[in-house]
């Protein structure tokens, strides 16, 4: 898995009236997850079982739910969108700081082509960098 951005900074300037005002392109977090399908499956695009945990060793920080869900057929990726502010906000309730364990883990639905429904699991974990760079100051 590859968690976009790897690093957070968390005093930048992005919220959701920035996002609003298109001053960003961009107000999410997202978890980039190699999962290859048979051909004719399709992904029911529903991430509510879906959710982040953010830690370090074992202390959980938060855990935020995903409000997206796709896959891109040409590379074979699950892309789970996380809310940056949300995430921002957790990690500055903590006062979290340097490198911290993101897990993404539930299940989401596949359908084939027969019009099968199943579910599938996800369990990834990767590592992001927590920045504040006025803390340095």
């Amino acid at each position: 898995m590859v968690v976009a951005p790897s690093k957070i900074i968390i005093n930048s300037n992005v919220n959701a009236e920035n996002y609003k005002l298109k001053n960003d392109n961009d107000n999410t977090i997202k978890a980039i997850i190699g999962y290859p399908l048979a051909e004719g499956d399709v992904v029911d695009e529903d991430p509510s079982d879906i959710v982040m945990t953010i830690s370090i060793g074992d202390d959980v920080i938060s855990t935020i739910e995903a409000f997206s869900l796709r896959y891109c057929y040409v590379d074979d990726n699950l892309i789970v969108e996380f809310d940056r502010s949300a995430v921002v906000r957790e990690l500055l309730s903590g006062e979290v700081l340097g490198w911290v364990d993101v897990e993404v883990a539930g299940s989401f639905n596949v359908v084939d082509a027969d019009g099968v429904v199943a579910a599938h699991e996800i369990y990834e974990i990767a590592t992001i960098l927590v920045s504040d760079p006025q803390s340095a100051k």
